[in-house]
Order: structure tokens, then C-alpha cells, then sequence
């Protein structure tokens, strides 16, 4: 079955998913990602700090068609469309999000929003879609954090 959650890298390293624990993966009663099955995408946010630098970089990164219109609908299209051509799935890993949480909270809010509407598109077609976020405070976005225990 298809699944996704929205999770916060908490050891650093996005390389290695759960610590490199598969055991850490389970989120939600959902399976981790299997990262030899599915398309791994990596872009790192560093220096990102408004909507267009953010568009920018993720159209550059993930190879985004001509006709990518730098908006959020226009996001939200092209990554379905790649979910499609990757049926085994696909993990995202947005490396050093801080500075973009820090200059347009706003922005990243609707990043996520974005990303969490591609992967309920997703799951709905069972094609598996996971977004893993490092560099930011979790509590402040909602977030989950892979690896971590509930306090």
C-alpha cells in the first residue's frame, strides 16, 4: 500500500534514513521508506529564503519540465506527475530548510502543504511518497521526527 508521511530527519544525517535503523522508520504504524525500491531525490535549501529561490532550486534539482510554471499549483503538478513515472515511490530529502523557515515561514508552511497534498494524491493511487525535512524546529511546523520517541 501506498503511504507518506511528512517527517524531520532528527540525526543530521537524511543519507541515512531512520539512523540507519529500519526499526526507526515506522512512523504512524506505516512502513518506512525502502530506499533501494524508490526514486531518492535529494535538494539541499541551503541559503533559500524566498518562494522563487525555493521554486527555483526544486525545478533545477528534481528536473522539472520547461513548462514548470514556478508557482504552487504548478508544483504540485509536476511532483504528481513524477510520482506517476516512479510507481515503486519516491523520497524526498530537503537538506538545511532553516534558513528558508527562518526568512518566510509562510513559504515553508505552504511548501509542506504542497508536499502533503502530493502525497495524499499519492496514497490515494497507492504509489508510495515521502518527504523527509532536515534543519528545522519540528514543533514549530507540526511535524513528526523519524528516530525520535514521544516525550
Amino acid at each position: 500500500a501506498g503511504s507518506f508521511i511528512l517527517v524531520v530527519v532528527d540525526d543530521h544525517d537524511p543519507h541515512r534514513l531512520g539512523g540507519g535503523r529500519p526499526d526507526r522508520c515506522a512512523l504512524l504504524g506505516r512502513p518506512g521508506p525502502d530506499p533501494v525500491a524508490q526514486a531518492i531525490r535529494i535538494v539541499d535549501l541551503a541559503g533559500v529564503r524566498t518562494k522563487e529561490a525555493l521554486l527555483g532550486k526544486l525545478a533545477e534539482r528534481l528536473g522539472f519540465p520547461d513548462w514548470f510554471g514556478r508557482n504552487w499549483d504548478a508544483l504540485n503538478d509536476v511532483l504528481g506527475e513524477q510520482a506517476w513515472e516512479q510507481p515503486r515511490g519516491i523520497v524526498l530529502t530537503l537538506e538545511h530548510c532553516g534558513d528558508l523557515a527562518a526568512a518566510d515561514a509562510e513559504t515553508f508552511e505552504t511548501a509542506l502543504e504542497v508536499l502533503d497534498s502530493v502525497a495524499e494524491s499519492c496514497y490515494d493511487e497507492d504509489i508510495p511518497f515521502w518527504v523527509l525535512v532536515d534543519g528545522v524546529d519540528a514543533k514549530a511546523f507540526d511535524l513528526p521526527v523519524m528516530g525520535r520517541n514521544e516525550d
